[in-house]
């Protein structure tokens, strides 16, 4: 692996008291992903340990019944604290479940010497302020088959599967989440629970995905699922009376902007999933982004100014290989041989771990929730699949532009004392 990024993250000293050096670690942790941004975890900080607790208050009953996503949630802010704690030069022990009487206690880390870090778990480290849950659109660049190898040994390593679907299994799984998608549209407490997720009321609470603030009416509605379109972040707009060959480089300079790059939000629907997919369909996502700076623009129809017409062609065939894999370079199924909550946890590292490894690669990732949260949608696929192969998560990959992070929770309200 070859290091790409400047060393802008900090480990804590190592003369400085173990009890403190895991309290610094945990702000690492938090950067954790999690279903709708809930953070639905609780650090206990002990003298040589860390705890990770649930917090059930932030569970999606409609979304999340069994509590899975909040489990997977959990298991990745673990794995994000044993990766920096390994980073630290930290032995560490992890036990999953510890004590059956207490099911909020999912996970517990136990220092229990010294020990220089692993191989890859700086690297892992050094990704983890720079990993995003990246919904805007990818480019055509393919992911490497080395790199993909590199994710599927790193899932089997942890005992699950990253399973990379192509041909007929990834139509069938594109067919199955448009479908799971309009289930979900369909049913009014899955759009009221959304809702609640969404928007500026919970930016004061750093909790939620931040969103324009019409988008919640239109989610009760039942006319947009937010998590179901893809948002992310543009450049500043160009005037349009300059208009030369330096636009590309100029478009480049911006997008590692991240301070003052304005999101935006698409409108589109996951039914128009194979727009999306096709190449032609990047272009009407460019046409259809609304800046935040200009919300009116959505409202008339307007076009958005320094956005450009398509100057090619629609494709022919929007529904070929080639132009399915322009969109979304690689559809994956991250799958456990069991289905319990053990399996859970151990999947939310699995994940945090294969999102880390594609960053230190440049890959983003975003993911469709959809097939997962909806019951028969899940067992559909799990049919699909096989017996031994219980479906977690299902991830999109590929590469695009960075984007700025959804914001966290401070850590004081996140860490307890034992």
């Amino acid at each position: 692996m070859d290091h790409r990024w400047p060393a802008d993250v900090t480990l804590p000293a190592a003369d400085l008291p173990l009890r403190e050096r895991l309290r610094l670690l945990c702000d690492y942790a938090r950067l954790a992903p999690s279903i709708r941004n809930s953070q639905p975890w609780r650090f206990v900080l002990h003298d040589d340990a860390v705890e990770v607790w649930a917090v059930r208050e932030r569970a999606l009953p409609v979304a999340d019944p069994d509590a899975r996503g909040l489990t997977i949630s959990c298991g990745a802010a673990l794995a994000y604290l044993e990766i920096a704690a390994r980073a630290a030069s930290l032995a560490t022990t992890i036990e999953r479940l510890p004590d059956p009487a207490t099911p909020d206690l999912l996970g517990r880390l136990q220092v229990t010497g010294k020990a220089p870090p692993a191989t890859e778990d700086p690297w892992f480290f050094q990704a983890i302020p720079k990993r995003r849950t990246h919904r805007g659109v990818y480019s055509g660049h393919p992911v490497s088959a080395g790199l993909l190898r590199r994710l599927e040994e790193l899932a089997a390593n942890a005992g699950t599967t990253l399973r990379i679907l192509k041909g007929d299994d990834r139509q069938q799984l594109v067919e199955l989440i448009k479908s799971a998608d309009r289930q979900q549209r369909q049913d009014p407490a899955f759009c009221t629970e959304l809702a609640t997720w969404v928007g500026p009321e919970l930016s004061g609470h750093r909790l939620g995905l931040p969103a324009h603030r019409i988008e919640a009416s239109a989610i009760l509605a039942g006319e947009i699922t937010r998590l179901r379109r893809f948002a992310g972040t543009v450049p500043e707009a160009p005037n349009d009376d300059n208009d030369n060959d330096n636009d590309n480089d100029n478009d480049n300079n911006n997008d590692n902007n991240n301070n003052d790059t304005p999101h935006i939000a698409v409108d589109l629907m996951i039914d128009d999933l194979d727009d999306l997919l096709s190449d032609d369909g990047a272009e009407k996502l460019r046409l259809l982004s609304v800046s935040r700076r200009a919300p009116e623009s959505a409202a008339t129809g307007g076009r958005i100014p320094g956005i450009r017409p398509p100057s090619r062609p629609p494709p022919p065939d929007p529904t070929s290989d080639r132009e399915l894999d322009s969109g979304i370079p690689v559809l994956a199924v991250l799958t456990t041989p069991s289905d319990d909550a053990k399996a859970w946890l151990v999947a939310g590292e699995t994940l945090a771990r294969v999102l880390l490894r594609g960053r230190v690669d440049h890959l983003w990732a975003s993911f469709f929730g959809q097939v997962i949260e909806v019951a028969s949608a899940r067992a559909t696929l799990h049919t699909h699949l096989g017996a031994d192969a219980w479906p977690q998560v299902v991830l999109r990959l590929g590469y695009a532009g960075d984007l700025a992070p959804t914001p966290r929770r401070a850590l004081s309200c996140q860490l307890n004392e034992a």
